[in-house]
């Protein structure tokens, strides 16, 4: 669920990244919004999680939230 934060934190357009506040209140807003099961939710994948460039971190989250945050999605 934090695909949003990870995109605006690590993506190649530099002027579009999130400052330092900026991602720890985004994270905070996001957390906030989130049920006690989703925060303890199994993460699963944590291996491939691990490799930037070929992890689709959206992948399997619902088409709802996607929408809802897709102009977040770093450009490939």
């Amino acid at each position: 669920m934090f695909a949003p934060l990870i995109d605006k934190m690590i993506t190649r357009n530099i002027g579009d990244r999130f400052t330092a506040p900026e991602a720890l209140q985004f994270f905070a807003k996001m957390r906030s919004q989130l049920t006690e099961a989703q925060l303890s939710a199994p993460f699963s994948d944590v291996e491939d999680s691990l490799i930037y460039e070929t992890r689709d971190h959206w992948k399997g989250l619902p088409d709802d939230f996607v929408k809802q945050w897709a102009h977040y999605k770093a450009p490939p």
